[in-house]
């Protein structure tokens, strides 16, 4: 999954990497299925791609319940 992601937005899109959360592509590129395989969210994908990289908050969508959890109340709170 992780040479998938890494393939579609760096070789095949050539989507420089400071602006992948703004990319908004994977699911109309068909890695939806594999990730439903892992049971991932979009923002799930782009992690197990590049580890640590991006925060939920960063992208257009934050996954379901984000802002409900410890870590989304702190990052709201900060802002």
């Amino acid at each position: 999954m992780r040479y998938m992601t890494y393939y579609l937005l760096e070789q095949h899109l050539s989507i420089p990497i400071d602006e992948i959360p703004f990319a908004n592509t994977l699911w109309s590129h068909r890695l939806r299925p594999p990730a439903m395989l892992y049971g991932w969210n979009y923002y799930e994908v782009i992690d197990n791609a590049y580890p640590g990289k991006f925060k939920p908050w960063q992208f257009q969508k934050v996954p379901d319940k984000y802002w409900d959890g410890e870590e989304g109340k702190n990052e709201l709170l900060k802002q």
